[in-house]
């Protein structure tokens, strides 16, 4: 698992990949901050859970594929799962991001080196304000971020079963020029 800590210090954002240091920072728990992890696997399950002392079911299910999003509400944290699509060799793919906000910080576990993050990072790095309003702005930035890849995907294909696949991967919808859910006619 590749970890990176973004928090707040004297109004200024910090950044590490320092286990260490990200471990120092979380024994403080004062502050707000962001905990993203990459790669995660089933070695590092039980630390999330011994950690942040999230539900168990949440924890379990980021191990799991999970084909349509998710808003779950437990005591002391929210946990989301949240669909995008990455264009990639002229090729659409799925992916996802599991999140756990509470009132002081956001963790998010997702695949290796994902373009969303990347780009959520940027922008937090570029905002000194961003982390400092708060972790809620941090998973707003992430579901914008979402929110977008569906419009660059829809810009990229021209054809209504592809569309409707889309549909598919964010929520169980009907689609307009189809009689059933695109999910119930076998797309996935």
């Amino acid at each position: 698992m590749r970890a990176t800590l973004f928090y707040a210090r004297n109004g200024h954002l910090q950044r590490t990949d320092d286990a260490a240091q990200i471990d120092a920072v979380l024994e403080a728990g004062t502050g707000r901050y962001w905990l993203d992890l990459e790669s995660f696997g089933a070695e590092d399950q039980e630390w999330l859970a011994r950690r942040f002392k999230f539900h168990p079911l949440a924890v379990a299910d980021l191990l799991q594929p999970n084909f349509r999003p998710r808003f779950e509400e437990y005591e002391g944290h929210l946990f989301l799962i949240a669909h995008w699509i990455k264009i990639e060799q002229r090729e659409l793919t799925a992916h996802e991001i599991e999140c756990f906000l509470t009132q002081e910080y956001l963790v998010t576990v997702h695949g290796s080196a994902d373009a969303l993050v990347e780009r959520v990072r940027k922008t937090v790095e570029g905002d000194n304000a961003g982390l400092t309003r708060g972790a809620d702005r941090v998973l707003y930035l992430i579901l914008d971020a979402v929110a977008d890849s569906f419009f660059d995907a829809t810009d990229f294909v021209d054809d209504r079963s592809t569309i409707s696949r889309l549909a598919c991967w964010t929520l169980p919808i009907e689609v307009p020029w189809t009689r059933s859910s695109a999910c119930a006619a076998g797309w996935r």
